[in-house]
């Protein structure tokens, strides 16, 4: 099917010059440096659609990987008002749900029949709790939960217990390893993935399996990952896979916004990407849509002492604000005080200004 270009007023409207170029540009791998506010998701998901208008590419040879669920579901809903296609004909995922579609189509191949079933962290975290009250009791809470971060830290870089002498080497201690070897072997027997097995097992199996690994290639044509600065080790390896030979991709992230490598997340993926994948275009969205300037300009006076970025400076044509304050205390009892008082003064001096929202990082 061929389209005119006036079919694509819908896809390329309202779109500024730098958003437009990325939209339209596939000449060569692109990493988007997307900024907070700067309307990335409808940079992706206008780009799908073009891909479909355009090149007239089916929607089952696009793969969009995002990180929440709710965000895929988003990005469905937005692709479909651009194209009027039904959004379940689109593969938007998360890396979790895109492993294991990977897994119940083709794991069996593998050893891995229709059985095998997920469990999510709460039942993860009573099995290996259990095999550790039962072999080794002298491990507290804190410890027990050390080790469960480390096998998925070790599966992550996908080191299973047949890489025994390497996870030693690695921090492992005799126990922890044969923590590890006992949890796995419960898995096995009683057929259960966790959740870091759903990104990993592909990630070996299509390793291993040329044919397999052709398959998937082939089957996604053009590949668009959104959050990439939240990429762990798996997950990289898996769009290695699925993209590394055809280079049909576009990846989004932005260094400033990586907070997750506590789980294993990690910038440098935003850097080997261009090691990886040749030729790659560089796109900066620095146009923000959501704050004031002031807010701008304090978070990029922040940011910027940071060593390991790309550098660039967010701007908005948004009209002026309020100056951002900040409130230096010492410890949660004087912050909790100086919050109070600063309510209490806005209460005696702005009671327009009540409710005072105040946000939070953890519980």
């Amino acid at each position: 099917m061929t389209y005119q270009e006036d079919n694509f007023e819908n896809i390329l409207e309202n779109l500024n010059p730098v958003q437009r170029e990325a939209v339209l540009y596939f000449d060569s791998p692109l990493l988007l440096i997307a900024g907070a506010g700067s309307g990335k998701t409808r940079v992706i998901t206008n780009k799908i659609a073009y891909l479909i208008k355009k090149f007239d590419i089916s929607p089952r040879h696009i793969l969009g990987v995002t990180f929440t669920n709710k965000a895929a579901e988003e990005m469905r809903t937005r692709i479909q008002a651009l194209t009027d296609i039904e959004a379940r004909m689109f593969n938007i995922s998360t890396f979790h749900s895109l492993g294991l579609r990977i897994m119940r189509e083709s794991g069996s191949e593998v050893g891995y029949d229709a059985d095998w079933q997920v469990m999510d962290d709460q039942d993860q975290r009573k099995i290996v709790e259990k095999i550790i009250k039962d072999n080794f009791s002298y491990f507290t809470n804190d410890m027990r939960e050390a080790v469960r971060r480390k096998i998925g830290l070790a599966k992550m870089d996908l080191n299973y217990p047949n890489n025994r002498e390497y996870l030693l080497q690695r921090g492992f201690s005799q126990d922890e390893f044969r923590i590890f070897h006992l949890y796995f072997e419960y898995q096995q027997k009683n057929k259960l993935w966790d959740y870091e097995d759903l990104v990993s097992l592909p990630v070996k199996m299509l390793k291993n399996n040329d044919r397999l690994r052709q398959k998937y290639e082939n089957r996604y044509r053009y590949v668009v990952v959104d959050e990439f600065q939240d990429t762990n080790p798996n997950q990289y390896e898996l769009l290695l896979i699925l993209a590394g030979t055809h280079g049909q991709i576009t990846i989004v992230g932005d260094d400033d916004q990586a907070v997750y490598s506590w789980r294993g997340a990690s910038i440098r993926f935003l850097f080997k990407f261009e090691h990886d994948f040749p030729r790659t275009r560089i796109i900066k969205l620095e146009q923000n849509y959501r704050s004031t300037p002031q807010v701008l300009d304090f978070a990029n006076t922040l940011i910027s002492r940071n060593t390991a970025r790309r550098p660039k400076s967010m701007w908005t044509n948004e009209k002026s604000g309020n100056p951002v304050f900040v409130l230096d205390t010492r410890s949660k009892e004087d912050e909790a005080r100086v919050i109070g008082d600063l309510i209490n003064h806005i209460k005696d001096e702005r009671p327009d200004l009540l409710p005072v929202a105040i946000l939070y990082r953890i519980n």
